[in-house]
């Protein structure tokens, strides 16, 4: 499971660059001490430099939703709220490393016509 959001600076209360990786950082620290947290990235736009991306992975979406529902990251992790109201959340379909490739099953719907009934 793939979460990616995007955050445009500046942010309230996280007026600069630095303050807003201070907080981007933080979220990966609390994320990487719950139940299927894999890793972590911050990335910046390279086309507009002031969006900032927080991408992390996880074992399953249960995981990320309990992660999100944990007392400590609702408390703490304030740079969340300043996420683009978009999907962040993606299952992977298919993925490539060095040992070849993998397909995954989906485990929503197949096709956008099952979403709407």
């Amino acid at each position: 499971m793939l979460v990616l959001t995007r955050h445009r600076l500046p942010i309230v209360g996280l007026p600069t660059l630095d303050a807003a990786l201070t907080e981007a950082r933080e979220v990966l620290e609390l994320f990487s001490g719950r139940p299927g947290f894999i890793r972590g990235w911050v990335g910046r736009a390279v086309d507009d430099a002031q969006v900032l991306v927080l991408a992390h992975e996880w074992t399953d979406v249960g995981s990320y939703r309990r992660a999100l529902g944990n007392y400590e990251i609702k408390l703490r992790a304030v740079f969340l709220q300043s996420a683009a109201d978009e999907a962040s959340a993606f299952e992977v379909l298919t993925s490539r490393s060095e040992n070849g490739v993998t397909d995954f099953v989906s485990m929503i719907a197949q096709s956008p016509d099952e979403l709407l009934n």
